[in-house]
C-alpha cells in the first residue's frame, strides 16, 4: 500500500530505503509524523459534539457505552429534547419477539452525546386495535 499521496510504501518509511533499488532514501521523520497529523486532523471530524437537535421525540436510542461481554444493549426512547439534555425512558423487552414491548416508569434526564440512533425508526405505544390484530404471516 502507497503512502504519502502514492509517493512512500509503508517499507520505505520504515526502513529509508527505496524498496526497487536498496537506495538510501532521505527522509526526515519528524515531518513525516506531523504531515501525517496535518492529514488526520483534516480527514477526521470530530464526532463526540452532539446536539439534541439529532434527537426527536419517538426514536429508539441506545447507550455509547459498552455493555456487559454476554448481554443485549438496553434500548431507550426519547420522550423530550432540550438544548442541552434528552430525556428517555428504558425499553423492556424490545429485543425479545415473543414478549410485548413496554416503556419502563423511570424517565432519564441524560446528555444526548451518551446516546446514539438505532436503525432511524420511530416507536410508539401500539392501540388498542393494533393489539388485537394477529400478523398474517404468522
Amino acid at each position: 500500500k502507497l503512502r504519502r499521496e502514492g509517493k512512500l510504501s509503508a517499507s520505505e518509511i520504515l526502513f529509508a530505503r527505496d524498496q526497487h533499488t536498496g537506495k538510501n532514501l532521505s527522509h526526515n521523520d519528524d515531518i513525516l509524523a506531523q504531515q501525517q497529523l496535518k492529514t488526520r486532523a483534516l480527514n477526521n471530524k470530530s464526532t463526540r459534539i452532539t446536539t439534541s437537535e439529532n434527537f426527536l421525540p419517538g426514536e429508539i436510542l441506545c447507550q455509547k457505552a459498552q455493555p456487559v461481554k454476554h448481554k443485549i444493549r438496553d434500548q431507550f426512547l426519547v420522550t423530550d429534547t432540550s438544548k442541552t439534555h434528552i430525556s428517555v425512558r428504558k425499553m423492556l423487552h424490545s429485543n425479545n419477539k415473543k414478549k410485548e414491548t413496554k416503556l419502563g416508569n423511570r424517565i432519564y434526564q441524560t446528555y444526548p452525546c451518551l446516546f446514539y440512533k438505532i436503525n432511524s425508526q420511530s416507536w410508539a405505544p401500539p392501540s388498542k386495535s393494533q393489539k388485537n390484530q394477529k400478523c398474517p404471516g404468522l
